[in-house]
């Protein structure tokens, strides 16, 4: 039992990893019921992943009305995902 809690409990690091990711590439079923989960038991992650949906919006609008011009190639764009799916121990 201690080992399907710890399993569908995340720490607050793996948590907040997923909320990146999950804007980034989306989430696997277990992934998201683990998030789902976290969620429900932490404000401070439920604030985090609020204020990260915020700002990813934010910036998109900006970009997209042409009030910033951000300059950044495909293969940097891949590496930073990479980056940041290689914490969550998965290849990208």
């Amino acid at each position: 039992m201690k080992g399907l809690i710890q399993t569908i409990l995340l720490s607050c690091l793996k948590a907040t990893l997923l909320v990146e990711k999950d804007q980034i590439s989306g989430l696997n079923p277990a992934e998201r019921i683990q998030l789902k989960v976290h969620l429900s038991l932490c404000d401070g992650c439920r604030d985090y992943k609020d204020q990260s949906i915020f700002i990813g919006k934010s910036i998109r609008q900006k970009i997209e009305s042409g009030d910033v011009n951000i300059q950044i190639s495909k293969e940097e764009l891949e590496r930073i995902k990479g980056q940041i799916l290689s914490k969550l121990g998965y290849i990208f």
